[in-house]
């Protein structure tokens, strides 16, 4: 008799109702928050490659040299000693892979003679050449240095794990970046 009374008071105290109905209900508010915080990381991680990839080409340019051919849209990076190109520059610099697309931007790309202090723009695509006996048009005077300037354009489309009960597009958010090469 001894055992049953003392189930029947354990069924009928009420002091830790509250602790059991708050872990209830904070379970529902922090796992939303808890996803909301990731998805805005990751998106937030994404938004940071996309900016390395158009810097990684920008680096590239100043390295390689200006083409307006540039672009990973098609091309794939083939394995070494081969993976010199632009494509392989730019998804060895992100952990995006073939997913974001680079591209140098020709209408974003201009020429330009450097005289000391003073730039003047010119009104002929790159890439800029300084005049001489081979290069008579579209060519900086002696004594300027010529300078390119390139703008290297990025692209990924983040996709978040839940449409969030409707906001946003479902097709995802596009995030981009842009990156301008300067070639002396």
């Amino acid at each position: 008799m001894i055992k049953m009374t003392h189930f029947f008071r354990l069924a009928t105290a009420t002091g830790g109702a509250s602790s059991i109905e708050f872990a209830l209900v904070a379970t529902f508010l922090l796992v939303p928050l808890t996803l909301g915080l990731y998805d805005f990381g990751t998106a937030l991680w994404n938004w940071m490659q996309v900016g390395n990839a158009a810097r990684a080409g920008a680096q590239y340019i100043n390295v390689n040299g200006y083409s307006s051919t540039y672009t990973t849209t098609g091309n794939s990076c083939p394995a070494a000693p081969a993976n010199t190109t632009f494509t392989c520059a730019v998804q060895g610099a992100t952990g995006l892979g073939s997913a974001v697309t680079v591209s140098v931007d020709p209408a974003g790309s201009y020429c330009g003679c450097q005289n000391g202090t003073t730039y003047t723009a010119q009104a002929y695509s790159p890439p800029c050449n300084a005049c001489g006996s081979f290069v008579t048009n579209n060519c900086c005077p002696v004594g300027s240095t010529p300078v390119t300037m390139a703008q290297v354009n990025a692209t990924y489309n983040y996709k978040p794990i839940f449409n969030y009960l409707g906001f946003g597009p479902s097709s995802g958010y596009n995030i981009s970046a842009q990156a301008t090469a300067l070639i002396y």
